[in-house]
């Protein structure tokens, strides 16, 4: 499920890019352009981030399995 979010997310980053984009080529607007830019790299940040949560999560809710908690490795 999470990742399936993650999916639409970085989609939607995508799709804010490719029509705001038009929407400024259309408009010549500068400032406008910078602004969906920004959009976009913000919404692609915090997809970043929801993956590197969920790869923290995964490596630390199986402390058994982990090489942290390993004995013998320490």
């Amino acid at each position: 499920m999470e990742e399936k979010a993650i999916i639409i997310l970085k989609i939607c980053a995508w799709l804010v890019l490719a029509i705001g984009f038009l929407g400024a080529v259309e408009t010549r607007n500068i400032i406008y352009a910078a602004a969906v830019v920004t959009a976009w790299a913000f919404l692609l940040v915090v997809c970043l981030i929801a993956e590197s949560l969920m790869e923290i999560r995964a490596n630390t809710a199986q402390p058994a399995k982990s090489r942290l908690f390993d004995q013998e490795t320490r």
